[in-house]
């Protein structure tokens, strides 16, 4: 079992989307990142919780874009797996 891993909201130093070919289907996957702490945590638009995650994120942290800015970018083409970057916490003291 994998230890667990958890980051609160001012430990997010970078968010990435992406997608990952699932043979039938592409799933969606954020990765959320604590740099200074070189920990991560990833989630599937499968999990329970997904969308109010997404909208969290948006609310939460600043400049964080909202789904409808990215949803699209990260979704197609089909079969790519289009790594973006949705966020970065300016460079500051770590607050772990």
């Amino acid at each position: 079992m994998e230890p667990q891993v958890r980051l609160a909201w001012v430990q997010i130093t970078s968010v990435y989307a992406y997608k990952r070919d699932c043979v039938v289907v592409d799933q969606v996957r954020l990765v959320l990142r604590n740099d200074h702490q070189e920990s991560s945590i990833e989630v599937t638009e499968d999990d329970i919780g997904f969308n109010v995650l997404i909208v969290e994120l948006a609310c939460r942290l600043p400049n964080f874009p909202g789904v409808y800015d990215w949803w699209d970018a990260v979704a197609h083409p089909a079969f790519e797996t289009n790594w973006t970057k949705l966020y970065d916490r300016v460079a500051g003291p770590d607050r772990s």
